[in-house]
């Protein structure tokens, strides 16, 4: 601490006890989760009936903390075990919310242990934490190359993507940005890969799944069959083929067609894989002629479903999932995931990590009040002299309630500094809010 004047005012300069405070709030939602306490208890179990070297997590207030430590450090910036050990180390606020040191090897050794025994555990804690507080999950299913620079088990490259990593799949609730799911793939897997393993284990959870959507990669039979089984609705989008564009062909409005306008049908179709009929959904679409000249060429897309709304409805739902995909980027952006480990086991436990980290940010970024925001969207408006088209070209205004993203809100909800204050004889914790949003903190702790 250092002392100068002024001006006649008495200024002290130093460094305050953390700039971390939003810890304590990470920390206690942790805790308090019943998720965690499970995660806790799995693990527990597994570690004790493991044979060798346990490296004294056999005792369970030593993988708790270290669990804990793990997931709020990732929460609040932290990329890698040796991050969240130094700062842990120096921060006196740390040690006071874990009540204990953690050290980088003790995160090593837990993360291994967790690659060999907690992998199954870490999975359902990540689905528990999805549907906490929420009595269905409306899932988005996908996949995306997270970029690997090493040479890590299972990095390919992949054509689609061109680069070369790990093909991660997900699924996310669009409603509370959580992941019920995540999970790693060799870099030149299918899109498809692990969704009906994974859709099958959350069903079997007992979790309801009331919706399903899916991109083109994704209408795999065995997919489709579990979706039905848990009577779950789903929309996937499907990859145009010969007997699609015919039957859609004998179902458009004739032409020349409207400049810049869509249309709607439907018609039951049955592929070679599949042992029934299902609903298809047609979208027709014209692109924006010069001067508004008559198209001669339109654009097609088709989608299985088993919603029973009109097929404008369904390819309006269907088209909302671009949400999920921007979580996805949310968590890219507010994590950075990188994988040092040789062993995909030990990325794949990374991984949920990383999952329940990003949860924890999610639902507490839920309990702060939404801003509004205004901006264009895309309307469907009759076209008089064309019937059955309608307008795609027309926008109306809409006011939309939003949160900050991931990376935004730990910076301006958890990034506070934090001073150790005497009165009354009792040591307090003083947070201070810095930046823009000075309430966020308090609505944290209410």
């Amino acid at each position: 601490m250092k002392a100068v004047n002024g001006d006649g005012l008495r200024v002290e300069i130093g460094r305050p006890m953390s700039t971390d405070g939003g810890v304590i709030m990470v920390v206690r939602h942790v805790r308090s989760s019943g998720w965690f306490k499970a995660l806790v208890g799995q693990v527990h179990q597994a570690i004790l009936q493991l044979e060798g070297e346990r490296f004294g997590f056999a005792q369970e207030d030593k993988l708790q903390r270290t669990l804990l430590a793990l997931v709020a450090g990732l929460a609040m910036g932290y990329r890698n075990g040796n991050e969240i050990a130094t700062v842990i180390a120096g921060d006196r606020l740390w040690r006071e919310v874990l009540g204990k040191r953690v050290t980088q090897p003790d995160i090593s050794r837990l993360v291994d242990l967790l690659s060999r025994v907690g992998i199954a555990p870490l999975r359902a804690a990540l689905l528990a934490s999805a549907g906490d507080g929420v009595l269905e999950l409306n899932l988005d299913g996908d996949s995306s190359v997270l970029e690997l620079h090493g040479k890590q088990e299972g990095g390919a490259y992949n054509v689609h993507y061109h680069e070369f990593g790990y093909h991660a799949g997900w699924m996310v609730d669009t409603r509370t940005s959580r992941f019920a799911a995540l999970w790693l793939m060799q870099g030149n897997a299918s899109t498809q890969g692990g969704q009906v393993t994974h859709l099958e284990r959350i069903l079997a959870s007992g979790r309801k799944v009331a919706s399903y959507r899916g991109d083109a990669g994704m209408p795999h039979p065995e997919l489709m069959a579990a979706l039905e089984k848990g009577k779950t609705l789903y929309t996937i989008r499907l990859k145009r083929n010969p007997v699609l564009e015919r039957m859609g062909e004998a179902i458009c409005p004739s032409g020349p067609w409207p400049s810049g306008a869509v249309s709607f049908g439907e018609f039951p179709y049955q592929a070679k894989s599949w042992p029934i009929e299902r609903r298809v959904a047609v979208k027709f679409q014209t692109p924006e002629g010069e001067d508004n000249a008559p198209c001669l060429f339109l654009e097609t897309f088709f989608f299985v479903t088993s919603r029973a709304e009109s097929p404008e409805q369904v390819v309006g739902h269907y088209f909302l999932r671009g949400e999920a995909e921007r979580i996805f980027g949310e968590f890219v952006q507010a994590f950075e995931p990188t994988f040092r480990h040789p062993d995909l086991s030990k990325n794949e436990a990374w991984l949920q990590l990383l999952g329940l980290a990003a949860n924890t940010l999610s639902a507490l970024r839920h309990r702060i009040v939404r801003e509004t925001s205004t901006r264009r969207i895309p309307s469907l408006k009759p076209l008089l002299d064309e019937p059955g088209w309608v307008s795609a070209l027309f926008k109306t205004y809409v006011t939309t309630p939003v949160r900050p993203t991931l990376a935004r809100f730990r910076t301006f909800a958890l990034k506070l500094a934090s001073v150790l204050v005497e009165h009354a004889g009792r040591m307090r914790i003083r947070l201070h809010p810095t930046h823009l949003k000075p309430a966020w903190p308090g609505r944290l702790l209410a």
